[in-house]
């Protein structure tokens, strides 16, 4: 069974579209020394289906030109093109990203030694979408939407800390496409991980778990199975940290399970120390 004292040592690496995680263990030699048990602390957070009733933004409400445009110009986000760029503690980047209403789209901002927070204003300059994932300098800012309206929309960049030392980032339009029915679904889920996310964040742990298993469910049912692995790991520490430790064995090893069916055992997921 799985004891604090064995938790030796965590690494989070992240990619463009969805968290890498590797997590050593120092485990006793017994009868769970072949399994790979895998903690996540996830990055992806707040992401969001906009409308009057849930604006994306986190934690904030959607609001007209809440934040006044004094970011710097860089250009053009176009799909597939990675645009790297340093920030300062004190700066802001702005990029323009044309879109059609009813895209769904996937952008990302891969943190480079800065914690920085991207936030998505539409056509109108109403905030719709903001992200602050709890993963400090490193690591990816994942943006999941669906857009509302046709249009210029606007992605802004900006440090978290104004004070930071200089850091860089890379800003990427993974993916961008006519939305479907399936992809409404696939961003609810999303946006039921970043009110999970949220609520951890806030320490209302009871329902931050309630919300990671109804983020487990619908991943589920749109067939995301990395990030519901992920969930899944992330749930299965919630418990570790609880002193639940079958429970979190369970939770590990569904995970473990669903990254082997997905991505392979010779995947630095799921390949054993």
């Amino acid at each position: 069974m799985l004891n604090p004292e064995f938790l030796k040592q965590l690494i989070i690496e992240e990619n463009a579209t969805m968290p890498r995680i590797q997590k050593t263990l120092s485990l006793p030699r017994s009868k769970y020394t072949s399994l790979l048990l895998i903690s996540v602390i996830l990055s992806l957070t707040m992401t969001a289906y906009p409308n009057p009733k849930h604006p994306v933004t986190s934690p904030t409400t959607t609001s007209q030109n809440p934040v006044a445009n004094t970011s710097s110009d860089k250009g053009e986000l176009v799909l597939g093109k990675a645009i790297e760029q340093e920030l300062v503690g004190d700066g802001a980047h702005s990029y323009t990203l044309k879109l059609e209403a009813n895209q769904y789209l996937n952008l990302v901002v891969e943190q480079k030694g800065i914690d920085i927070v991207a936030t998505i204003f539409n056509p109108a300059g109403e905030k719709v979408y903001e992200v602050d994932s709890p993963n400090g300098t490193e690591g990816p800012e994942p943006i999941y939407l669906i857009t509302q309206s046709s249009g210029n929309y606007r992605l802004e960049v900006r440090s978290l800390e104004k004070g930071a030392k200089a850091g860089k980032y890379e800003a990427k339009l993974v993916e961008l496409r006519a939305s479907t029915s399936n992809d409404i679904d696939r961003v609810d889920a999303f946006k039921t991980l970043g009110e999970a996310v949220s609520l951890e964040g806030e320490n209302k742990l009871d329902s931050a778990i309630t919300k990671y298993q109804e983020a487990i469910e619908k991943f589920e049912r749109v067939s995301e199975l990395v990030p519901q692995a992920n969930a899944l790991n992330h749930l299965g520490e919630f418990y570790n940290e609880k002193g639940d430790y079958s429970k979190a064995e369970t939770l590990f090893i569904q995970a473990l399970d669903i990254y082997r069916k997905t991505l392979g055992d010779n995947h630095p997921y799921t390949a054993s120390s």
